[in-house]
């Protein structure tokens, strides 16, 4: 039974010390900025919130923002022209116990309330985008540490 009971507690601790180390190994940080244009298609919350923008190549480019801050820079409609700069940040989900890589809004502004974006005027995500499985450029597909 003692010898049981240390087993159980040897594999505990091995498995908690192993946590440690790789969020150890997953510091939150910047790893780069970027900015895009496009048309605000609403916002979607569940764990996180996100700010959907359609790209003028009709992908849909998300950002993790607070809501308060989604509708104080993009207003309650959707439809609008706008502008976001975002930050891409590496961060620590404590709940999966896994390191995260996503955009997150920094700052935005409406550029015009219609709809009508020319190909010209929509910028593109930088090609660190990844579409997802579903077909989503959303990044919350996560790096595993």
């Amino acid at each position: 039974m003692e010898k049981l009971l240390l087993t159980v507690a040897c594999v505990f601790l091995s498995v908690s010390a192993s946590h440690a180390a790789t969020r150890s190994s997953c510091p939150s940080k910047v790893l780069e900025t970027g900015r895009i244009e496009g048309i605000y298609r609403g916002t979607e919350c569940g764990d996180f919130c996100y700010a959907d923008i359609e790209l003028s190549n009709g992908e849909m480019f998300s950002l993790i923002a607070d809501e308060d801050k989604i509708v104080e820079l993009f207003g309650q409609g959707t439809g609008q022209r706008v502008s976001a700069e975002y930050r891409l940040e590496q961060f620590w989900i404590e709940e999966g116990q896994h390191c995260a890589r996503d955009e997150v809004l920094a700052s935005g502004k409406v550029l015009s309330a219609t709809s009508a974006v020319s190909s010209a005027d929509a910028q593109a995500p930088p090609a660190h985008d990844a579409v997802s499985p579903t077909g989503n450029t959303r990044l919350f597909a996560v790096a595993f540490c």
